[in-house]
């Protein structure tokens, strides 16, 4: 019944309600693991967060949270690491901020994106 949403969608989505929920300053870092293309860098960038890319894997990025005290960690496949848990990609805490996000307007996931 909706449209697809693109990783660079869904970090929107998280990077806007992590924002409103955890009270960070618009310029935080968030890190983007590699596979990213530079159009969706751009786009990622324009939300007012610095990107950093990362080298690849697991260990890679929770050592870019945890050392650089970031808000964010994304790759292109569709996982997303939280600072407040940085040792493992969270799909709870992501369900958790995108049923937040949906429960404000009866858009589907792709227009709120």
């Amino acid at each position: 019944r909706g449209e697809t949403v693109s990783p660079e969608g869904l970090t929107a989505i998280l990077f806007r309600q992590l924002d409103k929920l955890r009270n960070v300053p618009p310029a935080a870092q968030l890190f983007a693991g590699p596979g990213f293309t530079n159009e969706q860098l751009a786009r990622i960038s324009k939300l007012g967060c610095q990107v950093i890319t990362t080298a690849p894997g697991p260990a890679a990025m929770t050592a870019a949270l945890r050392d650089n005290a970031a808000l964010l960690g994304v790759e292109p496949r569709g996982r997303f690491w939280f600072a407040d848990n940085p040792g493992a990609a969270d799909a709870l805490e992501l369900l958790a901020i995108l049923m937040t996000s949906l429960s404000q307007s009866d858009r589907p996931l792709s227009a709120v994106a």
